[in-house]
């Protein structure tokens, strides 16, 4: 879609369109079997590159503001590092909408600490997934960094569901307070 520069109904013919796009000097003749599908082609492809497009710029502009953010850690040393394994969730419930469908859910996990972002393989056709999966974060500000948790299920053709989200406090889940953690030789905890 980030290819696509426009689609064009054809003046000559009821049942052909073209496709303009970045990487080719011609464009791509398609042809329907009735005019009534080739408008809607043209409409649902030109809609879906103004999407595509949207959402290029608001990330482009989200990642102008971590940039920002990040430039100030990246002048700092870590203080500390968090690892951290994935292990599971259980009895998840799929949105009306995948209920709907009659479909079982693909989930995986997505973990967020400062800038950085990591995830857990999706699991097939389960509500009770077993990831395992270690992950490792560098922390700056035992203070302020925070650890963002949200579970999707991985949709192929369509967004990925968001099932449930949660975020904790670093702070709030040391298991001593903070000035006696920051003394402490290095010694891993769960």
């Amino acid at each position: 879609l980030t290819d696509i520069i426009i689609a064009n109904e054809s003046l000559n013919d009821q049942l052909s369109f073209s496709i303009t796009t970045k990487i080719h000097e011609k464009p791509f003749v398609l042809k329907s079997q009735q005019t009534n599908v080739r408008t809607l082609w043209v409409k649902s492809i030109n809609n879906a590159v103004e999407e595509c497009q949207a959402a290029e710029k608001s990330i482009l502009t989200d990642k102008a503001m971590f940039t920002v953010a990040d430039s100030k850690r990246d002048s700092r040393a870590a203080v500390a590092r968090l690892l951290l394994v994935v292990q599971e969730a259980y009895d998840l419930v799929p949105s009306t909408t995948t209920r709907e469908r009659h479909r079982s859910l693909d989930p995986y996990c997505e973990i967020t600490v400062g800038s950085l972002t990591l995830k857990t393989p999706f699991l097939k056709r389960t509500v009770n997934p077993k990831w395992n999966a270690p992950m490792q974060f560098l922390l700056y500000n035992l203070h302020e960094d925070v650890i963002h948790i949200n579970i999707f299920d991985n949709e192929y053709f369509s967004p990925n569901e968001n099932l449930g989200y949660t975020s904790v406090h670093l702070v709030d889940i040391l298991p001593c307070p903070l000035d006696k953690f920051i003394t402490q030789p290095s010694l891993p905890f769960t």
